[in-house]
């Protein structure tokens, strides 16, 4: 338990740390960039998360480029088996 007199020193001391606490400005520029930060994630994610406009361009692109990858290696494959030469360079 608090005796009578420590228990007033905190209550006297107690608005002299607050205005102390509100005058401070230590921790400021942390949380500016933190709420930065966070804005910046919700928009990335709106962004690229599924279903929105970006994401399934982007989806379509690697399909194709995929898809392009895979006839290409098809090809080489018959004309490897089928005995044809590669372009003459």
């Amino acid at each position: 338990m608090l005796s009578g007199m420590k228990a007033k020193k905190i209550f006297i001391g107690f608005p002299m740390r607050c205005r102390h606490l509100i005058s401070d400005q230590r921790g400021v520029t942390t949380i500016e960039y933190a709420l930065i930060g966070v804005a910046m994630a919700l928009l990335i994610t709106m962004a690229v998360g599924k279903g929105s406009v970006f994401s399934d361009k982007m989806k379509l692109a690697f399909d194709n480029i995929g898809n392009g990858v895979a006839n290409a290696t098809s090809q080489i494959d018959q004309d490897l088996v089928g005995g044809k030469q590669g372009p003459k360079g």
